[in-house]
């Protein structure tokens, strides 16, 4: 289907660090990328993207299947934790 699916992810801006910063987010996958949000976005600020990317459809099926649970967007590094509340 081509609606999109949310995922409950961490996500860093610490990609080479030892001590990383984790921080609660939301993937959002379309049907060709993914889009990555603050899991509380501010109230009256919208729901801005943090970060979006573009996927191969193998890839957005292995991060929607859970064989895939780690991703990188060119800001941050990504772990999909399991499906959105």
């Amino acid at each position: 289907s081509s609606s999109s699916r949310q995922f409950a992810c961490l996500y860093t801006r610490h990609k080479t660090q030892k001590r990383k910063v984790w921080r609660d987010g939301r993937l959002v996958l379309a049907s060709c990328s993914a889009s990555l949000h603050d899991a509380d976005p501010p109230p009256g600020g919208g729901d801005p993207a943090l970060d979006r990317t573009e996927l191969t459809r193998d890839e957005i099926d292995g991060l929607g299947s859970g064989r895939v649970d780690e991703m990188e967007t060119e800001r941050f590094l990504v772990t999909v934790e399991g499906p959105w509340r």
